[in-house]
């Protein structure tokens, strides 16, 4: 093999390192944000493999506003999730907040101690813990 072959195998070999542990980030349109979270709803205990019931009640700012979607993540025994709101119209809106929630059904696959996580609309976190039985 000659070295111009080993130098071009050594650089794609590198890219497809470098392109594979890159962490993949999906972007979310201008009008989504973080909800404002009032109150998390969920059972101390649950059972594995059964759905455990996560009641997750927060305000959109107003009629304009809607449910976009959860975000759910995953690292040991901690799990975070993020509930997002999308602006559907520019139009003028009632200035009027609405509370509303949605359930999220959680299925958790191992037993054990688990702290579910929570990312308010500042940034800040509410945690609850669960056991997992």
């Amino acid at each position: 093999m000659n070295l111009n072959l080993k130098i071009i195998t050594l650089f794609f070999g590198l890219f497809l390192l470098f392109s594979c542990t890159q962490k993949q980030t999906i972007s979310k349109p201008e009008n989504v944000r973080n909800a404002i979270l009032t109150s998390i709803e969920i059972p101390k205990e649950g059972i594995q493999n059964e759905v455990i019931p996560v009641k997750i009640n927060y305000m959109l700012f107003n009629p304009c506003w809607s449910f976009y979607d959860i975000e759910k993540s995953i690292q040991g025994n901690d799990i975070s999730f993020v509930v997002n709101i999308q602006k559907q119209t520019d139009d003028n809106c009632i200035e009027m907040i609405v509370n509303t929630s949605k359930v999220y059904d959680l299925i958790i696959k191992e037993k054990g101690n688990y702290k579910i996580k929570f990312t308010n609309d500042k940034r800040e976190e509410i945690i609850i813990p669960l056991l997992v039985k």
